[in-house]
């Protein structure tokens, strides 16, 4: 097996695993095709993700911030941005905070 393919998968197990803590629901996968971008988008809710493979480029009001395979992104709540995937893509993992959490995106003990 490819020693690439076992680090990605052990990386999305311990971010899934880091979630309930946090206060976020479990992760979705979203692939983005090669340059694809999502046009403006709005969540009412915080969204934590980890990029698995590729590059991710957030775009917000007044600044910008991409992110490479293995690292994280917050998005707080009610906050208008774009997201475009790098020249190869981007292989995302994406979770929403939990309702009766909204207020905060602090890390929290497992109840």
């Amino acid at each position: 097996m490819d020693n690439s393919v076992s680090s990605i998968e052990l990386l999305a197990r311990l971010f899934n695993q880091s979630l309930r803590k946090r206060g976020f629901t479990r992760a979705i996968h979203r692939a983005m095709n090669p340059s694809e971008c999502s046009g403006i988008m709005h969540q009412d809710f915080g969204v934590v993700g980890l990029v698995v493979a590729g590059e991710l480029a957030l775009e917000f009001y007044e600044s910008s911030q991409s992110y490479g395979t293995g690292e994280e992104f917050t998005l707080p709540a009610n906050t208008y941005f774009q997201a475009t995937a790098g020249d190869e893509g981007a292989q995302l993992l994406i979770a929403k905070k939990r309702a009766h959490l909204a207020s905060t995106t602090e890390s929290l003990e497992e109840v």
